[in-house]
């Protein structure tokens, strides 16, 4: 923990102790990430300085990680309704502005923010395509009009779908599934498993959004995989 003048502080820092008014409102909870903004306004109540996180090369990463993801949440969300979707602005706005609020909400928790890292560290195509999923997902929901939090644990499962992917030992970058060994191919089709397993404990997350993980590979007709393959 650091404290800092206003004037050292620069964006995305995070707060390490909450802020209060003269009569104890919270300005800021311990945690919030810092904006312009932010910082602006704490210039207008004049205080001074605050103190804030130090953070290891790993939280850094993270957070560089968060807010780009924060920057492609309604460029993507856009494109896809208006590419795929709707034609009405109205609609359309509504939409984005939800499902913008839904996804960032997810990003900015760091156990989500963390398991993200790892799948990008893993594979940026297996990061964009979870990403995408998750995008795809959360804008269904909500023009199937469920509830909010149904739409986070969707939300949630689609964006870790495919965690598990990480925790596999062989090669299969840059190939056709087709093209792997049998041995391999079976390999491969654990990955939900992989992914379920790390998750089966942690209590952020829903067990609607671990089930998507092991199951999201099955099928109504019985076949798919890990349970059926």
């Amino acid at each position: 923990m650091r404290c800092k003048k206003l004037d050292q502080l620069s964006e995305n820092e995070i707060l390490a102790r909450p802020i209060f008014t003269e009569d104890l409102q919270t300005i800021l909870p311990e945690g919030a990430i810092l904006k312009k903004s932010y910082i602006d306004k704490l210039r207008e109540l004049n205080i001074d300085k605050v103190y804030v996180k130090e953070r290891d090369p790993l939280a850094k990463e993270i957070l560089i990680l968060q807010v780009e993801m924060e920057s492609q949440v309604k460029e993507k969300v856009k494109d896809i309704l208006e590419r795929h979707t709707y034609q009405h602005n109205n609609e359309l706005m509504e939409l984005c502005e939800t499902a913008d609020n839904i996804i960032v909400s997810m990003v900015q928790e760091e156990e989500i923010a963390k398991k993200v890292f790892d799948i990008k560290e893993r594979s940026a195509d297996i990061y964009e395509h979870s990403f995408n999923i998750c995008t795809l997902s959360v804008l269904t929901a909500l023009k199937l009009q469920l509830p909010q939090e149904v739409i986070h644990d969707i939300g949630l499962g689609c964006l870790l779908h495919d965690i598990g992917l990480r925790y596999l030992t062989i090669d299969y970058d840059n190939q056709s599934l087709s093209e792997l060994s049998e041995l391999d191919m079976a390999e491969f089709k654990k990955h939900p498993v992989y992914g379920y397993s790390a998750l089966k404990e942690e209590s952020w997350i829903s067990e609607t959004s671990k089930n998507m993980i092991l199951y999201h590979h099955e099928r109504l007709d019985g076949s798919g995989y890990p349970l059926h393959a």
